[in-house]
């Protein structure tokens, strides 16, 4: 057998392993265990936590004119304060 021929075989032999290892590895990774959990489980919970968030602080806002400078005790400044800025327009041209 020429080195050519061998190294080419070689080569082959190696890339069909690594396939076979990632495949292998693949599987394996499917399988949750005890301290993973699903993704539509994962979805869910943040959605909910997301829900009862926004909802907690959307019904602490008493009025949009004034705004409120706190929400939930936290200090309304930035992008909300923009956010309440913009509903204050929007409500006023309706």
């Amino acid at each position: 057998m020429s080195a050519a021929r061998f190294q080419i075989i070689s080569i082959l032999a190696l890339g069909a392993g690594a396939l076979f290892g990632t495949a292998t590895t693949c599987r394996a990774q499917a399988k949750l265990n005890s301290s993973q959990i699903r993704a539509a489980d994962l979805n869910k919970e943040i959605r909910d936590f997301l829900a009862r968030e926004v909802s907690a602080h959307v019904a602490d806002i008493k009025t949009l004119d004034p705004a409120p400078d706190r929400v939930v005790g936290a200090l309304i400044s930035g992008l909300a304060r923009q956010m309440l800025q913009a509903v204050q327009i929007a409500r006023a041209k309706n």
